[in-house]
């Protein structure tokens, strides 16, 4: 079964204010869509 691991390393000075906009929202949003369609798909 595949298996997704996703890592995330932000420095101490992260400010996500700054950091994140509407464009990394969608970027995540299609990557939490992509890893559950694959996890319904091997179930």
């Amino acid at each position: 079964m595949p298996r997704d691991l996703v890592a995330i390393h932000r420095p101490a000075d992260y400010n996500p204010a700054v950091a994140k906009d509407a464009a990394m929202d969608r970027a995540i949003n299609v990557l939490n869509e992509e890893m559950v369609g694959r996890a319904k798909g091997a179930s």
